[in-house]
């Protein structure tokens, strides 16, 4: 098989949802996360991290076989909207039922099932073309945003970013779409609803990213029990995240 060109275009380290090196043009065109491929991992670890089946990874990049060969430097499918639509469905939304009757008045965004890691800050000056998808906050901004509400929100609207910016704004998104702040202390202003802990800066968001649990470990709750299947990790690099945060 011909060997695909490598691009010498440099990728930002962390940015995720398009390849930073060249793909075979044949890869699968719903693909929605990357993975560029620097010789750090193998293949075999490539897709047990991302929980690829061979046939999967194959069927997604036409370029390398079953067997792992030829593994190119180049970059990667490791997730399509298909894939991310179908673990979606296969949730199961459980609720738990307490004694005492919930507030009339106000409700509370309960814990997601997830943990969330650190992306980075991220410049966001090109309001024609922002960083994330979707600002999720009321016009002004959030008087009372916080990290945590923010990433409640967006877990559940279905999104697996989640960024805080200007101390007041919340943004949703299923990728991102831009590069790293020169300097990540640019982040730097307190949430609104939160003063020990900073909401991104000027023109500079601040990113998470959604991290699913183990597929083999059972979720339980009051009302039921369910094994879930596990959400594909997004990454460009599988080694960066695994040292990035623990996985559940």
């Amino acid at each position: 098989m011909q060997l695909l060109l490598v691009a010498s275009l440099a990728a930002t380290a962390l940015a995720v949802g398009f390849p930073g090196r060249e793909h075979d043009p044949a890869t699968v065109k719903s693909c929605i996360d990357w993975y560029d491929n620097y010789d750090e991992q193998t293949c075999e670890e490539v897709r047990s991290y991302y929980r690829i089946t061979p046939d999967d990874f194959h069927k997604w990049n036409p370029s390398i076989g079953t067997d792992c060969k030829p593994w190119l430097p180049i970059s990667y499918c490791v997730l399509t909207k298909e894939k991310w639509e179908e673990w979606q469905k296969n949730q199961t939304t459980t609720t738990t039922s307490t004694t005492k009757p919930p507030p009339t008045s106000t409700s509370t965004l309960g814990p997601t099932p997830t943990a969330w890691r650190e992306r980075g800050c991220y410049a966001d000056s090109n309001k024609k073309a922002s960083v994330m998808d979707k600002l999720v906050s009321p016009d002004g901004g959030d008087t009372k945003l916080t990290v945590k509400t923010c990433e409640d929100t967006c877990y559940r609207k279905g999104y697996k970013f989640a960024g805080v910016e200007n101390a007041n704004q919340c943004w949703c998104s299923m990728s991102i779409a831009g590069e790293w702040a020169s300097d990540q202390k640019e982040c730097n202003l307190p949430c609104s609803g939160d003063g020990k802990v900073l909401c991104g800066g000027k023109d500079r968001v601040f990113v998470y990213e959604a991290q699913y649990g183990d597929p083999s470990r059972p979720t339980t709750t009051t009302t039921t029990t369910s094994s879930s299947s596990a959400a594909p990790t997004s990454s460009k690099k599988a080694k960066a995240a695994r040292t990035a945060s623990p996985r559940l």
